[in-house]
């Protein structure tokens, strides 16, 4: 199936219709905006749309409680995405089964359509709208089945993969959505009196909405983004007890909100802050109001966490009865979300996945796919973890790499300021992306080194590339950046055949590297 983008595929909207329509419970409006799906089957013959139809179709039928129907229809369902093949559109529509599946109480193949379609999305090297789409869908059923490394992992893809589409804004909403996800993973550990995952998370979820908020600067993100943006960082630093940071972004959060949804996490947070510096009076007024809002919201996962929050203030000012009343409606909170949640799914899923998929492509920490926080691009770490998969899939082929590497870094950071130098890093990170064909790995390696590894790119064809990337470096205004600024730049290549041993040619291309670094002292 040929990639599409989200404008012109005409199966977007009526999708996205019949589905919101479900999930106000709808069904005359869902079936009306399927029967479009349908016309686009019978014009096209759209094997994907047709799935869909299908799908869509036993949610309609486990709406009105007609579960054997919707059975039915999901086993057909089933075998249609597979027929499809492994496409993103076959991976995103798994996914949705899988979710329809279990709430159908099928939980063996809800399993197996669930570990099916990451395994495809793992697989697929192209970078595409319905490929975002998928990642999604699976960070989303894996969050809600409390498989929270998995549904990081997924997030952290459709990050990785709207990135490499280039399209700024639809990253910045990527990076909004990995830090609200983290924090949310966060506030369930501390919940249940996790303390380290809970810190890590909070980390995550840091690290995502900065990256969101350099993406809003340097892209000219919208003032909804920003704000979203710093209400996500506030949160992630209040619970991290880091209050000087969080209030003023939190106060400014809660200035600009635009419904009760983000006052309450704004205020939840500014409470949160308060108490991390000792002032539970305030704390208490904050909490209170927060508590309030999630009533009328009906944000019970919220609900908890300033529950519980509250309770901690009460007892600390000496109001023990607020404080046990806090706690019991806590408890019945709490409660009520784990029921929803249904944690008896994510304490077996670990095993099933393993055992149903290749394991190592399946279970793999997310802390193993990570990004550079500092350029957006892939780590070092997220590199090494991926070699032996790419060696397998470039078996036979060609293999160029090019080091390239910042010579006075150094020298930047202590004349202008690390401000500046990470801003050199940026810059220079966006030219290789500017060079990057479509499975080009493009990573920083080191503190100021880069690499490129090129697929089907023979040796004198890899120093092409090199000569190109430092052209397009040294073409950068880099005296608009700070007043004198030069950049020296020097990039060294080798080549193999794939698979490969990544360390040896790392240290070839490194050898090439330190040529031109001496041909570079001598002016050549």
């Amino acid at each position: 199936m040929a990639s599409e983008t989200l404008a012109g595929d005409p199966l977007i909207e009526p999708r996205c219709r019949a589905l919101a329509h479900l999930g106000t419970g709808d069904t005359d409006a869902a079936e009306v905006a399927i029967d479009e799906i349908a016309r686009l089957v019978a014009e096209q013959g759209r094997a994907d749309a047709e799935a869909w139809a299908h799908l869509l179709r036993a949610r309609v039928a486990l709406v009105r409680g007609d579960a054997d129907d919707a059975g039915r229809l999901a086993t057909r369902t089933c075998a249609e995405l597979l027929a499809i093949g492994p496409t993103p559109a076959a991976a995103y529509g798994l996914a949705s089964l899988a979710r329809l599946l279990d709430e159908l109480r099928r939980s063996d193949e809800a399993v197996e359509a669930l570990a099916i379609a990451a395994l495809i999305a793992d697989q697929l090297t192209e970078s595409s709208p319905t490929l975002v789409e998928a990642c999604c869908e699976l960070a989303a059923v894996f969050a809600e089945l409390e498989v929270f490394e998995s549904a990081h992992r997924y997030a952290e893809r459709a990050y990785v993969v709207t990135l490499a589409m280039g399209d700024d804004l639809a990253t910045i909403d990527r990076c909004l959505a990995l830090s609200r996800q983290a924090g949310s993973f966060a506030d369930a550990f501390s919940r249940s009196g996790e303390a380290e995952p809970a810190e890590d998370y909070r980390h995550r979820s840091e690290q995502a909405a900065r990256l969101g908020l350099d993406l809003v600067e340097r892209h000219h993100g919208s003032p909804t983004q920003r704000n979203a943006l710093e209400l996500a960082l506030g949160c992630a630093l209040a619970g991290r007890g880091r209050a000087a940071d969080a209030v003023p972004l939190l106060a400014r959060a809660l200035e600009t909100a635009e419904d009760d949804g983000a006052r309450a996490q704004a205020l939840a947070g500014l409470g949160r802050a308060r108490a991390a510096e000792g002032d539970h009076i305030r704390a208490l007024d904050h909490l209170g109001r927060a508590a309030a809002l999630c009533d009328e919201t009906g944000d019970g996962e919220l609900a908890a966490g300033v529950l519980l929050d509250l309770a901690v203030s009460q007892a600390t000012v000496g109001r023990t009865n607020a404080a046990f009343a806090s706690l019991r409606a806590f408890v019945d909170a709490d409660q009520s979300r784990q029921a929803s949640r249904r944690r008896r799914f994510a304490e077996v899923i670990g095993d099933r996945l393993a055992v149903i998929t290749d394991e190592r492509a399946l279970v793999r920490r997310a802390r193993d796919l990570t990004w550079d926080p500092v350029t957006g691009l892939a780590d070092r770490r997220h590199v090494e973890g991926a070699i032996d998969e790419l060696g397998k899939r470039w078996a036979g082929h060609d293999v160029g790499l090019v080091v390239f590497d910042v010579d006075n870094l150094s020298s930047i950071r202590s004349r202008y300021s690390d401000d500046v130098g990470d801003e050199v890093l940026r810059r220079l990170a966006s030219v290789l992306r500017g060079q990057q064909r479509g499975d080009d790995v493009v990573a920083r390696w080191g503190d100021d080194t880069f690499l490129v590894l090129l697929p089907r790119c023979r040796e004198a064809a890899t120093e092409v590339v090199a000569g190109r990337l430092r052209q397009a470096a040294t073409a950068v205004a880099w005296s608009e950046l700070a007043f004198g600024l030069t950049v020296s730049v020097a990039a060294g290549t080798a080549a193999t055949t794939a698979p490969f041993d990544l360390g040896a040619l790392v240290l070839e291309a490194g050898a090439s590297l330190a040529v031109a670094r001496a041909l570079n002292s001598f002016g050549t």
